[in-house]
């Protein structure tokens, strides 16, 4: 049993503690801590190059703005639409005076340009423009004026014939500016192509067509239009000779609505129409 003892003793706590233990050293873990950053004269140049960058570029914008405004007016610049295509001078914005005028034969008010021209019968009323420029269905400049027509319930012009017209733009919705009890608050602008005119892209009308709207290549039945009251259409007129005393039924290219010197002015007129 001593044997056995002998074989299997334990060291007890004690027994280990007489010997010669040593404890293991802490472990340095200050290697993991990011030293502070050196202050070094160095750290501000990068400030004072991007101040002196800042310097040089407010004095070179304020030279170019001044060399910009210089070049202005000396030689203004060409308005884009006017570079792309001559369509008409300025005489028909709607510039200047503006005059309001009151029809009893159609119950109606309208606003629209002193220089433009008004004709009031009971058959017919118009509003004129003074002469302008227009791009023609042969994508040629020519002198001419622009029409917007008021007339009676079903009176459309001869020029739309028989058969129905087709759209050659997207109906445009217009808001009329102050409208009246009496009067629906938006309208469709159509633009027409009669059967008459042989050149795809020919706008021989602009029509108010109250509710009815079309898409490029629909057709724009008579009896829609026939059906608004009262009856607003636009229609362009070439001058036959130098003073156009004298005018003849023009098709004009349909982009020229592109224009918003050229649409400006006559949707400016038709959103003003008062209807009692």
């Amino acid at each position: 049993m001593d044997n056995l003892n002998q074989k299997f003793k334990v060291h007890s706590f004690e027994e280990g503690a007489n010997r010669n233990y040593q404890e293991p050293p802490l472990k340095d873990f200050s290697y993991t801590k990011v030293p502070p950053p050196r202050k070094s004269g160095n750290n501000y140049r990068p400030l004072i190059i991007a101040i002196i960058a800042i310097i040089i570029i407010g004095i070179g914008s304020l030279w170019l703005g001044s060399s910009s405004k210089d070049k202005a007016h000396a030689s203004p610049t060409k308005p884009v639409a006017a570079v792309k295509k001559q369509t008409q001078n300025l005489s028909s914005a709607p510039s200047g005076n503006l005059t309001t005028y009151s029809s009893n034969n159609f119950n109606l008010g309208v606003t629209y340009p002193s220089n433009w021209v008004i004709s009031d019968t009971p058959a017919t009323m118009s509003i004129t423009s003074p002469i302008t420029k227009i791009v023609n269905e042969y994508n040629k400049v020519v002198e001419g004026k622009i029409i917007i027509n008021v007339n009676p319930q079903g009176q459309l012009p001869t020029q739309f014939g028989s058969s129905p017209a087709t759209a050659v733009l997207n109906s445009q919705l217009i808001s009329y500016s102050a409208p009246t009890p009496a009067q629906d608050a938006q309208t469709y602008l159509s633009f027409a192509q009669y059967s008459s005119s042989n050149i795809i892209g020919s706008l021989n009308g602009i029509y108010v067509t109250g509710n009815f709207g079309y898409l490029k290549g629909q057709s724009i039945p008579q009896s829609d239009i026939q059906s608004v009251s009262p009856l607003v259409s636009v229609s362009f007129e070439q001058c036959s000779n130098l003073k156009c005393s004298s005018l003849s039924n023009l098709t004009i290219s349909a982009t020229d609505w592109s224009s918003s010197s050229f649409a400006n002015p006559i949707i400016a007129i038709i959103k003003s129409f008062q209807f009692s």
